[in-house]
């Protein structure tokens, strides 16, 4: 957990530093910049998150899934900086990132078809002690044998918290949409994630499914060692969900804030709501 225990009070009369104080924020982005060609995508977008959800609502093509992707190390910034617990990873891989606890979802389809579902999770968990581990399999050694266990255990669990264990031996290609992204959500955090990205989650879900996916961010970002940040276009389950909303037009950052005030703004109902 980030938070410390708290501390009796200076009796010199100076204010002692909270929690937050003493540690950088888990993500700051500083003015970051992306353009392609003459078009500035995301034009000096600045914001910090330190944990619960953060929304990102906005009309198309004003910035969203850039900004994503230069979250998650898809595209690299014209200008600015992008830290991870105070460190600069800016120019760090989408690899690197992941290996660091950044984990993402993407509006089209990435899963492994060929895998079952069960293994298109397991492929998220193996990647820790690559090196070693090659040896450890081959003499069978009993480490090697716990951390499957320990993988198959976690599995089962994220598994049966996203409604997909019926499917579970299902190759990914044979699953409909709604499960698909039901998949690659459970792929998401089955290793724990420090920062959640999610583009567009809810696309192709039905209300139920809709319902639980929401549960279980709201669960992850609860204990307060996940933080998540929301691409969305079903305003009420933005705004149900997230305890802040980022509007973009344009690659600019229009207005921030609690959601429903940020939802009465006359500039967003005129930039991307339409209406009251």
């Amino acid at each position: 957990m980030r938070d410390v225990a708290s501390r009796s009070a200076p009796t010199d009369g100076s204010r002692e530093l909270t929690p937050s104080e003493h540690l950088p924020a888990l993500l700051r982005v500083e003015d970051v910049s992306i353009s392609f060609g003459g078009i500035k995508a995301v034009d000096q977008v600045s914001f910090t998150l330190d944990r619960g959800c953060c929304g990102i609502i906005g009309p198309n093509g004003a910035g969203k899934t850039t900004l994503l992707d230069a979250l998650a190390g898809v595209l690299v910034p014209r200008a600015g900086r992008i830290l991870l617990d105070g460190q600069d990873l800016t120019r760090r891989s989408s690899a690197w990132r992941a290996q660091h606890g950044i984990r993402r979802t993407f509006q089209r389809h990435q899963a492994f078809g060929w895998l079952t579902v069960e293994e298109n999770l397991l492929v998220a968990c193996e990647w820790r002690g690559r090196g070693w581990r090659i040896l450890a399999d081959l003499l069978a050694a009993r480490s090697s044998r716990r951390r499957r266990e320990a993988h198959l255990e976690r599995i089962e669990h994220v598994l049966e918290l996203c409604g997909l264990l019926s499917v579970r031996d299902q190759r990914a290609a044979t699953l409909p949409i709604g499960q698909v992204r039901l998949m690659e959500f459970a792929r998401a955090i089955v290793d724990e994630p420090r920062l959640l990205l999610l583009d567009e989650p809810t696309s192709g879900l039905g209300p139920a499914d809709t319902e639980r996916l929401g549960s279980v961010v709201s669960e992850l970002t609860s204990k307060g060692e996940c933080a998540a940040i929301l691409v969305e276009h079903d305003l009420d389950f933005v705004v149900g969900l997230c305890d802040r909303l980022m509007v973009l037009t344009s690659g600019q950052v229009l207005t921030s804030g609690d959601p429903a005030e940020v939802c009465r703004d006359p500039r967003v109902v005129s930039a991307y709501i339409g209406k009251a």
